[in-house]
C-alpha cells in the first residue's frame, strides 16, 4: 500500500498542497479536481520530481526520501508528453530503457510493452506519423517499462477522440491488475469508467476520499429530474442549477442540483459527476 502522510507543498507563500493524506491500494485510484487544485503538484511529488515542504510518502519499508530506490518502482506519464519526431517508436523505447538503467533483455522488454499497448505493428513508424492516441500509448509504454509497482498518469485522455479515450481507459484498467495505477484528471468520466476508489482535491486539500458509490451518494436527495417544453426549459434554467439537459423532440429532459426539488421534479439517482458538481458548488459558496 502507498501511504501519503500530511503532504504539504508551498511555492513561496502560496500553499499548493495542504496536509494531504491518502492510502492507496493496488488497483485503479482516481484523483479528481478542477484545474489548479494541486493534482499535478501531488503527482510530481509522488514521482519524486518535487520535494514536499512537509510530510512523507512510503510503501512498505521504502521511504520517498530514498528517491533513487523509488524511481525504480514508478512509471510516469505526464500531461504534456513530447518526443523527438524523427525517430521510431522502437528507438524511443530503447532510448528510454537505457536512460532508466535497463540493459539486460532490453529487446524483449520493449516488445512486451509494445504488445501490451497494441503498438507492435507501429514499432518502425516515426513519432511524427502517429495519431495523438498512439502517442499517448507510446507514453504509457515508456511508463510501464520494467513492470513498475506504481503507474502515475496525469490527465490520461486529454486531447483524445472518444474512441481513443475508451481504448486508453481499457489499457489502464488492464495494467491495474498488477500495479497501483493513479490517474489525475478533471474529467469525471475517466474516473467513473475505470476506478474503484477516488479522492476529490480542491485548492490543495482533500475534500473526500472513498469508493465511487459512497462518493456518488454525497449528492443523494440533491439531484432532480424533470421533462419540460422548450419555453419552460429556458425559464427554469434561469432559476435552478441545471447540470445537464437532453433534447428529446420538442421537450428537454433536465438534471438539476438543489437542496429542494423544483415543482414537478422527481428524485434522480446521483452519479459521480453529480456528486462532484454538488461538492464543488458547496465549497465555492
Amino acid at each position: 500500500m502507498l501511504e501519503i502522510k500530511n503532504i504539504s507543498k508551498c511555492y513561496g507563500k502560496f500553499p499548493a498542497l495542504t496536509d494531504v493524506s491518502l492510502e492507496i491500494s493496488p488497483g485503479m485510484f482516481g484523483l479528481l479536481g478542477p484545474n489548479g487544485a494541486g493534482k499535478t503538484t501531488l503527482m510530481r511529488i509522488i514521482t519524486t520530481l518535487l520535494t514536499p515542504t512537509a510530510g512523507e510518502i512510503s510503501m512498505g519499508n521504502i521511504n520517498w526520501k530514498k528517491a533513487h530506490l523509488v524511481r525504480n518502482m514508478i512509471g510516469y506519464l505526464p500531461q504534456k508528453f513530447s518526443l523527438y519526431k524523427n525517430i521510431t517508436v522502437k528507438e524511443v523505447l530503447h532510448h528510454i530503457a537505457v536512460l532508466r538503467g535497463f540493459y539486460d533483455q532490453r529487446e524483449k522488454m520493449v516488445v512486451d510493452v509494445l504488445e501490451k499497448v497494441n503498438l507492435l505493428e507501429q514499432k518502425d513508424k516515426k513519432i511524427k506519423e502517429l495519431s495523438g492516441g498512439m502517442i499517448r500509448r507510446v507514453g504509457i509504454a515508456q511508463a510501464i517499462l520494467g513492470d513498475p509497482q506504481i503507474i502515475v498518469v496525469d490527465e490520461p485522455t486529454a486531447g483524445l477522440d472518444p474512441a481513443e479515450r475508451i481504448r486508453f481507459r481499457r489499457l489502464l484498467h488492464y495494467l491495474s491488475k498488477e500495479s497501483i495505477v493513479i490517474i489525475s484528471t478533471h474529467i469525471v468520466e475517466d474516473i467513473a469508467a475505470t476506478c474503484e476508489q477516488a479522492a476529490i482535491l480542491h485548492k490543495g486539500k482533500i475534500l473526500k476520499k472513498d469508493d465511487l458509490k459512497s462518493l456518488s451518494d454525497m449528492a443523494k436527495g440533491k439531484v432532480w429530474s424533470m421533462t419540460l417544453s422548450t419555453d419552460e426549459y429556458f425559464n427554469i434554467s434561469k432559476e435552478w442549477n441545471v447540470i445537464s439537459s437532453q433534447h428529446l423532440g420538442d421537450k428537454y429532459n433536465l438534471r438539476i442540483i438543489s437542496e429542494t426539488p423544483p415543482n414537478g421534479a422527481v428524485s434522480a439517482t446521483p452519479t459521480l459527476e453529480d456528486a462532484y458538481l454538488y461538492l464543488m458548488g458547496c465549497v465555492s459558496e
